[in-house]
């Protein structure tokens, strides 16, 4: 019990940025919770029961229409977290999550969000900071809501690459280490899945990613930026 206490808190001090007396206090509200992978970790207007922090895994966030078209909205690793509208008192899920990897989570329950935030400000104004940088970044994918298919595949990409990717002095390529379907990325940049499929072939003769099924695709990050600049 002693060594996995401590793993929660040392995750709680690395999301939030907090003391070790304060990790302590939010680490005793804490639960361990683990997926298979694709499990719904919750479904949309399901009764909130909190606040997520991935510590191994991936998952997106994401809708489904009447006619059962998917969107994502977000794809999360380890170190986001989600579910954060509980924070406002919110009851009811606004979307959906489901697991793309086996995932190892932590939740804050939200009936111990206040007495969180009142004994401990500084873990209340970081978590306001990891949602205020949340909301810039969708505010940054609206800028290419209009733009053309391949503008939209590759934005979600370098997104993806600038928050979880691994980058070598000995390359220019940034790798995305992971692997999304062709109709979850479709799904994400809000384009075809055979556009998406079209998208990465004319990427990849260009040298602009370098793609091996099933494992990852790696980004030319600066190369990326400059094609987007026109936007």
């Amino acid at each position: 019990m002693g060594e996995d206490f401590g793993m929660v808190e040392s995750v709680i001090t690395k999301t939030f940025g907090l003391n070790a007396e304060e990790a302590d206090y939010i680490a005793r509200y804490a639960v361990a919770r683990s997926f298979a992978r694709n499990a719904v970790v919750f479904s949309e207007d399901d009764e909130s029961d909190g606040i997520y922090i991935i510590i191994k895994g991936l998952v997106k966030i994401y809708l489904t229409s009447e006619r059962g078209t998917e969107t994502i909205f977000a794809i999360m690793t380890a170190g986001d977290l989600f579910g954060e509208m509980a924070i406002y008192g919110s009851q009811r899920r606004s979307a959906a999550v489901r697991s793309l990897t086996e995932l190892e989570t932590l939740l804050l329950p939200r009936n111990c969000l206040e007495n969180m935030i009142a004994n401990v400000p500084t873990f209340g104004f970081k978590l306001s900071e990891l949602i205020a940088k949340r909301l810039r970044s969708a505010n940054t994918q609206v800028a290419f809501s209009e733009a053309g298919s391949r503008a939209k595949v590759l934005s979600r990409l370098l997104g993806l690459a600038q928050t979880c990717g691994l980058t070598s002095a000995e390359s220019k390529y940034t790798t995305i280490p992971f692997w999304l379907t062709h109709s979850d990325l479709a799904a994400y940049s809000n384009v075809a899945r055979e556009t998406v499929t079209k998208k990465l072939r004319e990427l990849a003769e260009e040298g602009i990613v370098l793609v091996k099924r099933r494992e990852y695709i790696r980004l030319d990050v600066e190369a990326t930026k400059k094609e987007l600049e026109r936007f």
